[in-house]
């Protein structure tokens, strides 16, 4: 496009009358575009994506929780209003290991500024945890035993 080849992380966009390279989450509409999450080797609390509140009202994260045995599929919609996180939307799909399957704890749709998803595999638990913290919408992964993976995407949504 116009002779140039773009940088790292920028895809053709049209312009309506031609193709202009442009950042991967620079669109006009009302989203970002898709953010990759891959984290391995998760223990403590560990930030997996961060996003400004300002900018972005929410995102929709598509993710993959993985332990040495069992793994799970999340779907969720999260929004905040600049002090609180909410949970207007989820689904998951797991598969257990031989001490358990994965079992969400979660109530409501509503929990302050601090809002944490459990999972069990067995008798080990890990929590995912979305914040509103200095001006940022937070997502963030902990493990009580082991290690998890986290492998996903998250669709940044304008503000």
């Amino acid at each position: 496009a116009s002779g140039g080849t773009g940088t790292t992380g920028q895809v053709l966009q049209s312009t309506g009358s031609g193709v202009q390279w442009a950042d991967a989450g620079g669109g006009s509409g009302g989203y970002s575009g898709l953010v990759e999450i891959n984290q391995t080797g998760i223990s403590t609390s560990t930030s997996l994506n961060t996003a400004s509140t300002t900018t972005y009202r929410g995102a929709k994260y598509t993710i993959q929780i993985t332990n040495s045995t069992a793994y799970a599929m999340y779907e969720f919609v999260v929004m905040h209003d600049g002090t609180s996180v909410y949970f207007p939307y989820n689904s998951s799909a797991y598969a257990g290991d031989s001490g358990g399957n994965y079992q969400s704890f979660f109530s409501g749709d509503y929990l302050d500024s601090l809002a944490t998803l459990k999972i069990q595999v067995g008798d080990t638990f890990h929590a995912l945890n979305w914040t509103v913290s200095g001006g940022n919408l937070v997502f963030s992964a902990s493990c009580s035993s082991g290690t998890i993976s986290v492998k996903g995407t998250a669709l940044l949504i304008k503000a």
